[in-house]
């Protein structure tokens, strides 16, 4: 039995700060949520639906069918929204979606997806809002839905909500990230001697970390209850052996298996201005990066090639690509080949080979989290950098990606700094 879950998110530009945040980095939101919950232990996984930028209109249709589903099949509906966040003259909470035929923007209130949700008689299901005065929910919650429907509240319904943001990571919403990081945290557990991780006590979690990070600014609402789990604690995370779906296509993560799929071709390059050049031809949007271009706004352009040369030589500190030739080696070939299949079982062997010349192995970059635990509820990279690297001769620029790509594969969990915008 798989639960079904529907993604909804909006790159609405309608405040000022709005149009600092772009489209595609609030995909690469709703593409962490989803991998996330699709990556959940069975039988607590989800079948997960994302909607991005649609008109009201799909996005009822999408309600409708995803829940049908659900309801068919006896399982649990999860409901996501990220976005804006909007007030009727009533006081009811309304979605923001782009314009319409007529150039004006559309709105969707939650009370009308409440109300094609009781139309498929689902029987369980949860509610996760992220977006400003989401706490208004209050006034469109259904006390005539029949068997138990929760709903989980980023802010009050007076309050903005807050995203978190900095030069190379995603603008995911306060509460987003503190409900992703419980899905995971042994923090979020029922108790001590209980690994469920239940609504309720993941709301707990992500409340105190959503005080902690915004300094009690925003304080998040629930509502209704849920007595199914959703998920148990796992002290080991489960590595999935292909490739991890939550990878964004500009993480290193990503890249690389773009550079050893496109050597492995049957007409490989020959060099690097070769490899450059198919690169930024088949994966423009993997190959760009941030550019100033003016007083505080930015823009994308392709990266420079010797960007291109230090993933090579990172490939061949991982020994995927040859010392002296622009070619894979056994392991990179079978990286490139078996990819679906076995793209994280290769790459952990990959590093745990780099790790091993630095006589360092993943017990010990477990411990030096550990270490940094006693301080933070998730350490951050710049720390377990610091630490790991006291007494030690490796390059710290590719630990940092070596690190990346530990977490890419969920080997260890890890966070990282960030400033913090109202949405």
């Amino acid at each position: 039995m798989t639960r079904e879950a529907l993604l909804v998110a909006n790159s609405v530009n309608y405040s000022e700060m709005a149009r600092s945040i772009s489209a595609r980095e609030i995909k690469r939101t709703i593409r962490r949520f989803a991998g996330l919950l699709e990556d959940l232990p069975n039988p607590y996984r989800f079948h997960v639906t994302s909607v991005f930028d649609a008109r009201p209109k799909e996005v009822r249709e999408r309600v409708s069918s995803v829940a049908e589903k659900a309801a068919n099949s006896d399982s649990l509906f999860l409901f996501y929204y990220f976005g804006h966040g909007l007030l009727s003259a009533e006081l009811e909470l309304m979605f923001l979606h782009p314009p319409g035929p007529r150039g004006n923007h559309e709105t969707l209130r939650l009370s009308t997806v409440e109300s094609d949700l009781k139309a498929t008689d689902v029987k369980r299901s949860l509610f996760v809002i992220d977006c400003c005065y989401a706490g208004a929910q209050y006034r469109t919650f259904s006390s005539s839905l029949t068997g138990e429907h929760c709903r989980i509240a980023s802010t009050t319904p007076s309050e903005r909500a807050y995203v978190v943001r900095n030069a190379v990571d995603d603008p995911i919403g306060i509460f987003t990230r503190s409900v992703m990081d419980g899905l995971t945290s042994s923090n979020a557990c029922v108790a001590a001697t209980d690994n469920r991780i239940t609504v309720e006590s993941l709301f707990r979690y992500a409340s105190n970390e959503v005080a902690k990070r915004t300094s009690t600014i925003q304080k998040p609402r629930m509502l209704g209850n849920l007595s199914e789990p959703l998920t148990l604690y796992q002290p080991k995370p489960q590595i999935i052996l292909g490739v991890s779906k939550a990878a964004d296509e500009k993480t290193t993560y990503s890249k690389i298996l773009a550079i050893c799929r496109i050597l492995a071709s049957e007409d490989p390059p020959q060099n690097l201005n070769a490899l450059y050049r198919i690169l930024l031809s088949q994966h423009p949007t993997a190959f760009q990066t941030l550019y100033k271009v003016g007083k505080g706004k930015f823009e994308y352009r392709p990266v420079q090639q010797n960007v291109i040369s230090r993933y090579v030589r990172l490939l061949r500190s991982l020994g995927l690509i040859s010392p002296q030739e622009l070619r894979l080696s056994e392991t990179g070939e079978k990286l490139a080949t078996r990819w679906r299949s076995s793209y994280n079982r290769i790459l952990l062997e990959s590093v745990d080979k780099y790790l091993s010349q630095y006589d360092i192995g993943r017990d010990d970059i477990e411990h030096a989290l550990r270490q940094i635990l006693a301080s933070r509820e998730v350490p951050t990279k710049i720390e377990a950098l610091d630490y790991l690297s006291v007494g030690r001769s490796l390059p710290k620029d590719e630990l940092g990606i070596v690190l990346d790509l530990l977490g890419y594969t969920r080997a260890i969990r890890m966070s990282t700094g960030h400033a913090y915008f109202p949405w």
